[in-house]
C-alpha cells in the first residue's frame, strides 16, 4: 500500500502534553446513505479508516477454516486406521507412530509424501495420509482434534494385551478399537510402580503414547510394557551442587555432575550464591510435552530437569516476551548459546538475567516506566529536530499510558501526549505503537484491583512483566549448558523460551530399548 502523505508537522515550542486534537476524518463513499455496500466496499472502508492492520484482521476472519464435524473426525480416523491396520505387527510398524504423528501434528500438513518405493509396506498409509482430501481436512483440525485423532488411531491399532501368538509372539491390530479405560485397567498390574507412580493423570492418561513409543505397534503391549519397565528401573535420584531432586536417567545425572564440577572449580566461587533461586532439580513426570501434546515430554524419560519453574517460566508462543526489547533494549529472541563453552553461556545468561530484572523494574516502578517511555519519545523527537519532553510532558505521557480505562490508551491520545502533532510522521506512529504495547503490559502487570499477577510456570504477558523470566544465576546456567561442562540443551535460548528447562542434547540421548 502506498505510503500516506502527510502535511508538514507544525513544530510547537511547548513540550508538555496538551488536550487531544480533533483529527480530521473522511466519510467513505460506501457509507453514504442509500448506497449498497459490497465486501470490497468494506475492505476499502477499512483501508481508509483504520489502515492495513484492519484489512489483515478482516482477511484472517475470511480465511478462518470451517470447524471439523464429529462425523468428519470419525471418518478421518477410520480411513487412516484402515490403511495402517495390516502394518501392525510387522517390522514396518516400528516407524508407524512417527509416520502418523509427523503428518497429523502439522498445522500445515504436507501435500507430498516422503519419498518411497511402491513396494514400501507404508505406501498405502502414505497414500491415505497425503491424499488431497486428507490434507485439506487435517489443515482444519484444532490442536485438541489432532490429539483426538491420534488417540483414536492408537485405540484402533494397539494390539490387545495377551493376544500375541503363543508360538511366534506375532501380534495384529484388533478387529475393533479397544477402549482406553478397559485396556489401561488390564495393563496396569503389569506396569512398574516406577511408571504408574509418576504418570500425570495416571496410567490411562499416558499409556497410549508410552506403549507406542516403546514399540507396541510392532511387538504388542506385553513386550512394550516389558521394555518400558526395564528402562524406568534405571532411573536414579538427581543431584546438582549437593541438592537432591527428582529421578533422572543416569546419563542426565552424569551431565549434572559435570556441571557441578565446572562450577565448583571456578576461582573464588560462592556456591551458595550460585544456588540462590535454583530450588531442587525437578521435572520427572511422565506427561505430554507442554508445547507439543502429541509427544511425551523429555521429562517423561528422565532426560530433562526444570529449575524453579515459576520464576523461570515456559513462555512458548504466549507473547510473554514481546515487550522486553521495548522496555529494556534487549531482545531475548536474539540471544544464542549454541556451541558456547560455559563461560560463553554465562555471558549470555547474564544479559538475560539483567534484562529480566530491568523488565520487572520498568513494569513495576512508575519512575522507571516514565524514564523509558520518555527515552522512546525523545529519540524520535530528536531525530525530527523537536525539543525533548520536559518533566511535565514526560509525566503526562506516562500517565496516559499507565492509567485510564481499557487494555490500552487510544493511539491518538498517545501521539498527542508524545509528540503534540496532528499530522503524525511514520516514525511517530511506530513509536506510538511501541508505547501502546508497553501500556498494555503495564496494565496487565498492574491491574486496577491492585493484585499483581503471581509467578507462573506457564508465563503470561502479565506474570512475566510482574515477576521476570530468568532468576537462575548466570554461572549455574553456564555450568549446565556449556560445551565444556554439563553440555545440556537450555531451552531458554530456544524458540519456545522455556527458561527453567535443561535437557540432554539430541545426539546424546540414549536408546529407550
Amino acid at each position: 500500500m502506498k505510503a500516506r502523505e502527510h502535511a508538514t508537522p507544525v513544530k510547537r515550542p511547548a513540550t508538555t502534553a496538551r488536550p487531544p486534537a480533533q483529527r480530521a476524518t473522511t466519510v467513505p463513499p460506501t457509507l453514504i446513505p442509500g448506497r449498497q455496500r459490497s465486501a470490497l466496499d468494506r475492505v476499502v472502508d477499512l483501508q481508509r479508516t483504520a489502515g492495513n492492520q484492519a484489512v489483515v484482521q478482516l482477511a484472517k476472519k475470511a480465511a478462518a477454516p470451517v470447524a471439523v464435524t464429529p462425523e468428519e473426525l470419525s471418518s478421518l480416523t477410520s480411513s487412516v486406521a484402515k490403511a495402517a491396520h495390516d502394518i501392525v505387527g510387522t517390522p514396518a510398524a516400528a516407524g508407524l507412530f512417527g509416520v502418523i504423528t509427523a503428518q497429523v501434528n502439522r498445522k500445515k500438513p504436507r501435500a507430498t509424501a516422503p519419498k518411497h518405493k511402491d513396494t514400501d509396506p507404508l505406501a498405502g498409509l502414505y497414500t491415505e495420509l497425503y491424499s488431497k482430501d486428507t490434507v485439506a481436512l487435517l489443515a482444519r483440525l484444532s490442536q485438541a482434534q489432532r490429539l483426538e485423532v491420534v488417540n483414536g488411531l492408537l485405540d484402533a491399532l494397539i494390539p490387545q494385551l495377551g493376544a500375541a501368538d503363543k508360538t511366534t509372539g506375532a501380534v495384529t491390530a484388533p478387529d475393533a478399537p479397544i477402549g482406553n479405560a478397559a485396556a489401561a485397567a488390564a495393563e496396569e498390574p503389569s506396569v512398574s510402580k516406577q511408571i504408574t507412580n509418576n504418570c500425570e493423570g495416571g496410567w490411562s492418561h499416558v499409556r497410549r503414547t508410552i506403549l507406542a513409543t516403546f514399540g507396541a505397534l510392532e511387538v504388542g503391549p506385553d513386550a512394550a510394557i516389558g521394555r518400558a519397565n526395564a528402562f524406568y528401573d534405571k532411573m536414579v535420584r538427581s543431584e546438582l551442587l549437593g541438592v537432591k531432586g527428582s529421578l533422572v536417567h543416569p546419563d542426565m545425572q552424569a551431565a549434572l555432575d559435570a556441571a557441578s564440577t565446572w562450577i565448583t572449580s571456578q576461582p573464588g566461587v560462592d556456591v551458595e550464591a550460585v544456588k540462590a533461586g535454583m530450588g531442587k532439580p525437578g521435572g520427572f513426570w511422565i506427561r505430554p510435552n507442554r508445547n507439543n501434546p502429541l509427544a511425551l515430554s523429555e521429562h517423561s524419560f528422565g532426560f530433562a530437569i526444570d529449575l524453579n519453574a515459576p520464576m523461570n517460566p515456559n513462555i512458548g508462543k504466549k507473547g510473554g516476551l514481546d515487550a522486553v526489547k521495548d522496555a529494556t533494549g534487549v531482545d531475548p529472541a536474539t540471544q544464542e548459546d549454541d556451541g558456547l563453552d560455559a563461560a560463553g553461556v554465562q555471558k549470555v545468561a547474564a544479559t538475560l538475567h539483567q534484562a529480566s530484572a530491568d523488565y520487572v523494574a520498568v513494569m513495576s516502578e512508575p519512575a522507571r516506566f516514565t524514564a523509558r517511555v520518555r527515552q522512546i519519545a525523545d529519540g524520535v523527537r530528536a531525530a525530527e529536530k523537536l525539543k525533548n519532553l520536559d518533566d511535565t510532558g514526560a509525566d503526562a505521557l506516562s500517565t496516559v499510558l499507565r492509567t485510564g480505562k481499557g487494555a490500552a490508551p487510544p493511539v491518538d491520545a498517545v501521539l498527542t501526549a508524545a509528540f503534540g502533532e496532528v499530522a503524525a510522521t511514520d516514525a511517530q506512529k511506530a513509536a506510538a505503537a511501541t508505547l501502546v504495547r508497553l501500556a498494555k503490559v503495564w496494565r496487565l502487570a498492574n491491574p486496577a484491583s491492585g493484585k499483581r499477577p503471581k509467578a507462573a510456570t506457564e508465563g503470561t504477558v502479565g506474570s512475566v512483566a510482574a515477576n521476570g523470566f530468568l532468576n537462575l544465576q548466570p554461572m549455574l546456567v553456564g555450568g549446565l549448558s556449556g560445551t565444556n561442562a554439563g553440555n545440556l540443551n537450555w531451552l531458554g535460548c530456544s524458540s519456545v523460551h522455556d527458561y527453567m528447562h535443561f535437557e540432554l542434547m539430541k545426539g546424546s540421548k540414549p536408546a529407550l530399548f
